[in-house]
């Protein structure tokens, strides 16, 4: 079979960008035309990592001319379930010298996972809870504004720090603090695609500069014959698990009930988006993030950025929910605002319209939700229609952060100690 072009020449200039950034290796024709495949473990492979399958639009006739040439019916994808290798499909464009990837069928094999094997707990940055699988067996949940406090016990208490691909911002590390800048009795090695990043806040043991993909191949390559695994991924889990579901906490309408139900009604590749704010911790706490990307927020604290996120969304096939959740104020505001000055309140108060008849006013289908049962019921009316589908949910404010913390017991703790 001629290709067309030499692989040894090829193989230096052919680097993708984004999602379909990987390495390529040269195989003899015998090796990935195999006559006899393991197809059920391909397509077990293809379903539970549906990102291992990412596709640009000029990808599809290409990929049908190589499904043709391999007597496959349907383009890249079946192709790649019908042969024993993984397939990437590359052009050149005129005038460039670079091959560029245009789609590619990536049965991520089961040993990609060295945490998993050694036992590790992996914990996510802030608002990167979708980087990681939350059905792995060492998830321990995520880092940043209202964690896991056995969680963040667990990072100072630990030997050994590995950061992969995370700044270590002032959110992640709880200011700076978790880890501690200079973390006497504590190895932190920091992974990195930007150079600049690396020792630039903390003191670093060991820096790495390279990208997450080729660190993950290298990673995965590892000796583990002589590994002893930890019980400490699965502990970690464990903690996790319990801290992210929800116990009914006696409120009128209970937000952390109300994503439980969600989790019950939305296929798992529902993507979550949201803006700043005390609200979203209901969702980070209790959200499982199954799919990649599945959280589209901000890590700079910008209010509003919701809208655009769910808007960018749709524009690439997403049909919408929007849940408005009104609490009345300003809720983080007023959180550091009784936690600093307890009863001094400035300027945190919301004279809100009625969201539901406002997005009826703009043709989307809309209900109010003053309870649980309100919420849920709304949530499976909206599963059967289409177009913009708004809820307007009347919160609590004493119910202040999804930690459990009130503004009662704010305002009594500060007062306790002022």
């Amino acid at each position: 079979m001629s290709l067309g072009f030499s692989v040894d020449t090829l193989l230096p200039k052919a680097r993708g960008g984004g999602q379909l950034r990987m390495g390529l290796v040269k195989l003899e024709e015998h090796e990935w035309l195999d006559p006899a495949p393991v197809s059920a473990e391909r397509a077990e492979s293809f379903a539970t990592w549906p990102q291992g399958v990412p596709l640009t639009p000029e990808v599809d006739a290409p990929g049908r001319d190589l499904a043709a040439m391999l007597s496959v019916e349907g383009a890249l994808p079946e192709a790649a379930l019908a042969t024993h290798e993984d397939l990437c499909l590359l052009t050149r464009r005129e005038g460039e010298e670079v091959y560029r990837l245009i789609g590619a069928a990536v049965a991520w094999p089961s040993d990609w996972h060295p945490a998993e094997k050694i036992g590790l707990p992996v914990a996510t940055a802030f608002r990167r809870q979708d980087a990681i699988a939350p059905s792995s067996p060492v998830y321990a949940g995520n880092l940043g504004y209202g964690p896991n406090p056995k969680l963040l016990e667990r990072v100072r208490s630990a030997d050994l720090v590995i950061a992969v691909g995370a700044r270590l911002g002032e959110a992640t590390t709880d200011g700076y603090t978790v880890p501690t800048l200079e973390h006497p009795g504590q190895t932190l090695v920091h992974i990195h695609p930007d150079p600049e990043e690396l020792g630039r806040v903390y003191r670093t043991d060991l820096a790495m500069c390279c990208s997450m993909d080729e660190f993950a191949e290298c990673a995965a390559l590892w000796e583990d014959e002589a590994i002893i695994p930890f019980d400490a991924g699965a502990e970690a889990n464990a903690e996790w698990l319990a801290w992210a579901t929800p116990q009914p906490s006696g409120a009128k309408i209970d937000l952390g009930m109300c994503v439980a139900a969600m989790r019950e009604a939305l296929p798992a590749d529902t993507m979550i988006c949201n803006g700043a704010g005390n609200f979203a911790g209901w969702w980070h706490r209790y959200w499982r993030y199954e799919a990649y990307p599945g959280q589209l927020a901000p890590t700079c604290g910008a209010m509003g950025y919701g809208v655009p996120a769910a808007v960018a969304a749709s524009l690439a096939g997403a049909s919408l929910i929007v849940v408005v959740v009104d609490n009345g104020a300003y809720g983080t505001i007023r959180m550091h605002q009784e936690r600093e000055y307890p009863g001094r309140v400035s300027a945190t108060a919301l004279a809100n319209p009625d969201f539901a008849k406002l997005g009826e006013a703009y043709g989307a289908w809309s209900v109010r939700a003053e309870t649980t049962d309100q919420f849920i019921a709304a949530l499976e009316d909206a599963k059967g229609r289409s177009g913009i589908r708004l809820i307007h949910a009347l919160t609590d404010l004493e119910r202040i952060a999804a930690s459990g913390a009130t503004i009662t017991a704010l305002r009594a703790r500060a007062k306790a100690t002022a």
